[in-house]
């Protein structure tokens, strides 16, 4: 029952974060003015990132069904959604990636990562849509496809509009 709060947290304080990003980026504000909100935001994304999965993992675990991909492949999503689960485990990895940015962030292959938590986040927006039974009904939905479309925008003004932020392949 904890697991699928923990992967809404992530999500919504990462959509939070980009969101701020591209708003203090089109006001102006320098990043540096948030940085504190930037660090704490994040060691709280990355804990409820890893305890996302892991609840789930543990549990499958204790119902002696193994471990991952199998255990979520078989006994957890219809054989039909698998590829939903491991757009979520496909994300993971790339999100856990960029925490590596500390050591190389400052090389030039770097930027691909950059982009590919971009992607990440958009295959979260469908991993919650195909998996996330709190998001199927109900005003959370709702919700739901408002993060999506503001998570557009920002990534949109910040990749392509925004001079200091833009996409440069």
């Amino acid at each position: 029952r904890w697991f699928p709060l923990f992967g809404l947290l992530a999500f919504s304080l990462l959509w939070a974060q980009y969101v701020v990003l591209a708003v203090i980026s089109w006001r102006g504000v320098p990043a540096d003015a948030l940085r504190s909100y930037f660090r704490i935001s994040g060691y709280v994304i990355l804990a409820a990132l890893v305890l996302h999965p892991s609840l789930l993992i543990g549990q499958l675990w204790r119902d002696g069904f193994g471990l991952p991909p199998e255990s979520y492949l078989r006994h957890f999503v219809a054989p039909d959604m698998q590829w939903a689960a491991l757009l979520g485990t496909f994300s993971l990895l790339i999100f856990l990636a960029y925490e590596l940015h500390r050591w190389f962030g400052q090389r030039p292959w770097w930027r691909f990562v950059f982009y590919a938590s971009d992607a990440a986040m958009l295959a979260i927006v469908w991993h919650g849509f195909s998996l996330g039974g709190e998001l199927q009904s109900g005003w959370y939905y709702m919700v739901w496809i408002l993060y999506a479309l503001t998570l557009l925008a920002a990534l949109a003004y910040l990749r392509f509009w925004n001079e200091e932020t833009r996409y440069r392949f």
